[in-house]
């Protein structure tokens, strides 16, 4: 009995050696995964006090007025381990940057003017693919943006996510209630197409009461134009550099419609170069019918406008401009990229994104503007001025499809073709001899760009 008591004895207390071994194990390996998870960053369940303090350096725009007064103290309340430092990089342009880099000050965080900034970034080495931190994000979901605006992005940076786009642009055919009232025609609707609102500025062109009224201006929307029917489009071709969007069948359907608005007589380009924007005489109420940037004008305009949507291709309906917009990312050198993405997980939440973007309506979210909520999310103070227009229109267009790859050298023309219009009606050209000059010009100015590299 005894050897047997003196068995059982120490069998009980090699195992309990063994069990309080094991907990211990466990224990350690319990608080070694939760000082991990607490120091990623990335779980918005941990208490923040807990982790590291660190500085994120945010390079935004100098058009986002209210950044330091409104952004950061969103993000520091939000995220307490982590403090904002404001750098004025103005854009992700190679002037900026170079200015950064001596001063050894490159953000953690990009704001991007546009989704070809990524251009600058390869050009610097500064792009960083975000695709495994959104892979294991809970909070950013890929799907919820619209395939054709996240490609729109992509396509400037190999199929690789550099920056993420925040802000969409939205794109609306503005028009002027009292001058259709005073021609006596009925307003411009949904779904028009370019053939049609062209054939209803002759109707709202002309002069009454010795003031002259002009129908349509769309000479500013040429790139616009062609990216929503040309497909996927590439301008140059990236791997021989040749110019490919002169020989597209479209161009000459561009020039054309233009020419047949703009000779519309009395619709004529202004005599004075400085007048040829379109803003200003809409906003003088002597413009009926504006396709462009969702405008916004205030009460002080003083003129009874609303929006439909933008004029659409009888080739491709359904489809509208590039979305594009303004975007976010992370530096390639930044030392803190776990927390920066904390800090885009948090800028991309329905609970702010809504609120930091332009307006709602310019939300990268689809489902935001169909169920309606965006539009809901206005408030009088800050947008009283056009809560009662068609907002609608404004979402209802497909963004125009964008090739899986680019030139880098595609940027430049949009440039070009913002002056195309005017540079063709003044030329007197036909379509060919234009295009073959404006092809010339393009080859060059590739061939200048590749000189410099």
């Amino acid at each position: 009995m005894k050897k047997v008591s003196l068995m059982v004895l120490s069998v009980c207390f090699v195992l309990s050696i063994l069990f309080v071994g094991c907990s211990k194990k466990e224990a350690n390996s319990s608080n070694n995964s939760d000082s991990q998870t607490n120091n990623t960053g990335r779980n918005h369940d941990g208490d923040a006090s807990e982790k590291d303090p660190v500085t994120i350096k945010f390079m935004a725009s100098e058009a986002i007025s209210d950044f330091e007064e409104y952004w950061v103290p969103i993000i520091e309340e939000a995220l307490p381990h982590i403090t904002i430092e404001y750098i004025d990089g103005g854009s992700i342009h190679p002037n900026s940057i170079e200015e950064m880099i001596a001063k050894d000050s490159l953000p953690d965080i990009f704001f991007a003017s546009s989704a070809d900034d990524s251009k600058t970034l390869k050009a610097y080495e500064l792009g960083y693919d975000l695709s495994d931190f959104i892979e294991e994000s809970k909070d950013l979901d890929l799907s919820r943006f619209d395939p054709e605006h996240l490609q729109g992005w992509t396509t400037w940076s190999d199929d690789e996510i550099w920056l993420l786009p925040f802000m969409k642009d939205i794109f609306a055919l503005h028009y002027n209630k009292e001058i259709f009232d005073l021609f006596g025609i009925s307003y411009p609707t949904d779904d028009m197409t370019w053939d049609e609102v062209i054939d209803l500025a002759e109707d709202v062109t002309g002069e009454i009461d010795g003031v002259k009224y002009r129908g349509l201006h769309m000479a500013d929307m040429s790139y616009d134009m062609l990216s929503q029917v040309a497909g996927d489009l590439q301008f140059v071709d990236p791997d021989t550099q040749d110019i490919l969007w002169t020989e597209n069948a479209y161009v000459v359907d561009v020039l054309e419609k233009n020419e047949t608005a703009h000779t519309i007589p009395g619709n004529e380009f202004p005599e004075v170069p400085e007048e040829t924007s379109a803003y200003g005489p809409f906003l003088d109420g002597t413009l009926a019918m504006l396709p462009r940037f969702f405008v916004k004008p205030t009460e002080e305009d003083g003129i009874d406008w609303d929006i439909v949507t933008f004029p659409q291709w009888e080739e491709n309906l359904g489809t509208g401009p590039p979305a594009d917009g303004w975007g976010l990312g992370i530096s390639a050198t930044s030392e803190h990229k776990e927390a920066a993405f904390e800090v885009l997980e948090l800028l991309y939440s329905d609970e702010y994104i809504m609120d930091l973007a332009e307006t709602p309506l310019n939300a990268p979210y689809p489902d935001l503007h169909e169920s309606g909520e965006s539009i809901d999310h206005l408030n009088e103070d800050d947008h009283g001025h056009f809560m009662d227009k068609n907002l609608e229109a404004l979402s209802e267009l497909d963004p125009a499809e964008a090739p899986k790859i680019r030139s880098k050298y595609d940027s430049g023309v949009a440039d070009v073709m913002s002056s195309m219009i005017y540079d063709y009606l003044d030329s007197g050209q036909d379509t060919n001899t234009f295009l073959r000059e404006i092809r010339e010009q393009e080859e060059t100015r590739v061939l200048e760009e590749l000189e410099k590299e």
